[in-house]
């Protein structure tokens, strides 16, 4: 999720474990810890760009990183606040820390829980990463509780119904992919798609509009619905795979890392001056149903003397009041 969910997801976690013991300064360590995690961006620096794509993620994100980071933050705001304890700082960063990939895991990119141990990037695609209806009920209540003494009931409340109301939206996404899946069957069948597999992911900032990419032999089909659609039909356009453009090339370390963080969903297309890859999995920069337009993560492919230069597409990441518009229009069902 976004760096502002992701802080006040941990100071919600803060206010749970410490608040009434130590009121706002709980607040202020948890939303603190829940960014840790989100720190390996900066580590980025010190990888090849194709490496990078799995620096983000990785051991920040495993379950076995609070183990490690809790005791040792812990310890350290032992010094500054002694009478709190160790065993109670290291609870807050704990789970404040802990929380943070569990919430990771139901957006899209993938999150590596099990690193060192396994590397496989596991995802739920539940929810976009920025999604308000999960963000507001937790922001708000932050918000509240800071102006009531650490003691109070109305503190608690405010702060319970909070994480109450922003847990059960993330339910609620949870039995919207179910029901999608079961859509996206249905059109498989009643279209005669002979499908491989697919995938289904929320559109930007909502719930309520979702789209499924289905892999055949030869093409990719995107296809969106919304819950408000008068009709359960969906209707598919294609992206050609063209991955045997992939072959003439030689071996390429950074076209099989492309082809491990993509899971396979990603087509070719040519260039002027070589291939293009694209990562079809996040959607498209703008338009939101134009497939015509760059895909959020696009690598160009030059083969230059049999040595292969993979490097990341600079492509406009600006949406217009128009793409905004269409996408409300689109969510509102057809």
């Amino acid at each position: 999720m976004d760096s502002l969910t992701q802080l006040v997801l941990g100071a919600s976690v803060g206010e749970a474990v410490l608040g009434k013991r130590i009121g706002n300064k709980a607040v202020l360590w948890g939303g603190i810890a829940g960014t840790i995690p989100d720190l390996d961006v900066f580590l980025n620096r010190f990888y090849p760009e194709i490496d990078a794509l799995f620096v983000h993620r990785d051991f920040s994100h495993s379950i076995f990183f609070p183990f490690i980071v809790a005791p040792l933050l812990g310890y350290l705001l032992t010094r500054f606040y002694p009478t709190v304890g160790m065993k109670a700082w290291t609870l807050l960063f704990f789970w404040s820390i802990f929380t943070h990939p569990l919430l990771d895991l139901f957006t899209g990119y993938g999150t590596g829980l099990l690193v060192p141990f396994y590397d496989y990037r596991f995802q739920l695609d539940t929810i976009f990463i920025i999604d308000p209806a999960y963000t507001l009920p937790l922001f708000l209540s932050i918000l509240i509780i800071l102006f009531y003494k650490r003691d109070t009931m109305k503190r608690r409340v405010f702060h319970l119904t909070g994480l109450v109301l922003a847990h059960l939206y993330l339910a609620f996404t949870i039995v919207n992919k179910i029901q999608f899946h079961k859509i996206v069957n249905r059109n498989i069948s009643d279209q005669g798609i002979i499908s491989q597999r697919f995938m289904t992911a929320p559109a930007p900032l909502n719930n309520f509009l979702w789209w499924a990419l289905v892999e055949t032999e030869e093409e990719f089909l995107v296809g969106y619905y919304s819950f408000y659609d008068r009709s359960p039909s969906i209707r598919f356009q294609s992206i050609l795979k063209n991955h045997n453009k992939l072959e003439s090339l030689p071996d390429s370390k950074d076209i099989m890392t492309l082809i491990r963080f993509t899971k396979g969903y990603y087509s070719v297309e040519n260039d002027e001056n070589g291939l293009i890859f694209n990562d079809l999995r996040f959607g498209i920069i703008s338009g939101w149903f134009d497939l015509s337009n760059d895909s959020i993560f696009s690598f160009s492919i030059l083969n230059n003397n049999n040595q292969v230069d993979v490097r990341r597409r600079s492509v406009s990441r600006n949406t217009s009041r128009e793409d905004f518009n269409q996408l409300i229009t689109r969510i509102k069902g057809i």
